[in-house]
């Protein structure tokens, strides 16, 4: 790079020392973004954040790559294992850490989800998946996306992003 210019690497591999160890930590600012879900059922159960992650993976695998929710969920342990082994070991390494989790982005992904869980058959090993997810979106009311900014993270996920 020339003075002043700024490089920006994206991706959950980011934060990881090992894959950017060549520049000087003093030129680095370490972003770390992802949904930390704070909103509880009741007293007792809170909403997951690999559920939100889950879902805005699987609405976003079909809207953007045409993907079932029976292939997102094929390829979503793999993606977990990489996950605990890969980034969350590094980001604590992160200068700053964002939290984009939305408490109204559950109903707004839930119109999005169910018709893709009801797709999947009986007969699929991610049928008990299915039904449990479903089970969980039934506590939330639909949220129609026309309420969503074009500027909000959740268009990454449901399209219609003024970024696109």
């Amino acid at each position: 790079l020339k003075k002043n210019q700024i490089l920006i690497v994206e991706g959950l591999h980011a934060v990881n020392e090992k894959l950017n160890h060549v520049l000087p930590k003093k030129n680095k600012l370490k972003l770390y973004i992802s949904p930390f879900t704070t909103i509880g059922l009741d007293r007792h159960n809170h909403i997951s954040t690999t559920d939100v992650r889950l879902l805005r993976r699987m609405v976003r695998d079909y809207q953007h790559r045409g993907y079932s929710a029976e292939a997102t969920l094929n390829s979503w342990m793999g993606m977990r294992y990489s996950e605990e082994t890969y980034v969350y070991p590094y980001q604590r390494q992160a200068d700053i850490i964002v939290n984009t989790s939305l408490g109204y982005e559950i109903g707004v992904l839930r119109a999005y989800a169910e018709p893709l869980l009801f797709s999947i058959s009986k007969e699929s090993q991610y049928y008990e998946e299915a039904i449990r997810i479903l089970k969980f979106l039934k506590s939330f009311l639909n949220i129609p996306s026309v309420y969503v900014p074009n500027v909000s993270v959740l268009r990454e996920f449901i399209g219609d992003s003024y970024f696109e």
